[in-house]
């Protein structure tokens, strides 16, 4: 008996081989194609949006400080004039003025700031009018000011400006003559009035023991309102 044939389906035809090979070759190229397509993608650097023309690029500086605060506006200096007052007793005192002011305003600022400690204080007068500024054997007037004076006058110094000053004037203060207030004025106005009363009374009851018609050169007084002291 002869066998039969192998059967035609079990056998894959040579053109339908080359077929699926070429099917898989194609699918595969596909695939690492698009892979490699979205590798590029990813590696490829992200561009920068476009800076408009009138926009320019701010760059913060490293070391930034604050802007240093606006110095506020330097006080004008004015001319003063420097005297040292010079007293009968040593003690000496300096101090600055207007030289628009005068001797008598002088006076009255040297008498306000008189000091205060006791050895001063002993030699306080009971106001300014007491006071006297005599410059070279001369006592100034209270209406003369000092530039009249012709007292030399110049600007503070500046703290920077290592210019010492020039030297103050020296003058001579005087206290005038005065009398003390004394504690037994009081008292002594008391008895004056008590014995001017007293007075006045025995004088009135000598008069109306008198008779009337008695002589004049008998009278003891010119009249009731004298004092005998």
């Amino acid at each position: 008996m002869h066998s039969a044939p192998p059967s035609s389906s079990f056998l894959p035809l040579p053109h339908q081989l080359s077929l699926r090979y070429l099917d898989s070759a194609r699918s595969s190229t596909t695939r690492v194609d698009f892979a490699a397509e979205a590798e590029m993608e990813r590696n490829e650097p992200v561009p920068e949006a476009p800076t408009p023309d009138n926009q320019e690029d701010v760059v913060p500086a490293a070391d930034a400080q604050p802007e240093p605060e606006p110095e506020p506006p330097a006080i004008p200096q004015t001319p003063q004039t420097t005297l040292t007052f010079l007293l009968v007793s040593g003690r000496r005192r300096t101090m600055a003025f207007d030289p628009a002011n005068t001797v008598g305003r002088v006076k009255e600022l040297v008498w306000n700031a008189w000091p205060s400690d006791a050895e001063w204080q002993a030699e306080r007068p009971p106001a300014p009018a007491y006071l006297r500024i005599l410059y070279l054997g001369k006592i100034l007037q209270d209406d003369d000011t000092l530039t009249k004076l012709a007292f030399p006058a110049h600007l503070p110094p500046a703290p920077s400006d290592p210019t010492p000053p020039p030297p103050p004037t020296i003058v001579h203060l005087s206290i005038r003559a005065y009398a003390p207030p004394s504690e037994d004025a009081p008292k002594k106005k008391k008895s004056l009035r008590r014995r001017g009363t007293a007075n006045n009374t025995s004088t009135e009851s000598d008069g109306a023991a008198a008779p009337s018609g008695g002589d004049d050169d008998d009278a003891g007084g010119c009249c009731s309102g004298c004092i005998i002291c």
